[in-house]
């Protein structure tokens, strides 16, 4: 257990201890940036943005507020202020 610890913390010592050169590193670098961003990208647009507007619809329904407080669960309408 302590071997797979050691090496999971070391990890980003590999290229250090291998001697990557620059001219290797460096495309390499800029690819797994440019995949993290992309991968960033599409789970916004696919999971993210489409998740929040059905939730809108689905809580924001016959003119709730437009921040609404949950409790237990189910979504809370304003609290009526009586007319006097």
């Amino acid at each position: 257990m302590w071997r797979a610890v050691r090496i999971r913390l070391t990890a980003p010592a590999w290229v250090i201890d291998h001697k990557v050169p620059a001219r290797t590193g460096a495309p390499v670098g800029v690819a797994l940036v440019v995949t993290a961003v992309a991968v960033a990208y599409a789970s916004l647009k696919l999971y993210d943005e489409p998740v929040r507007r059905w939730l809108g619809r689905r809580l924001l329904r016959r003119g709730q507020a437009s921040t609404i407080r949950i409790f237990g669960g189910r979504a809370a309408a304003k609290p009526r202020v009586p007319l006097t």
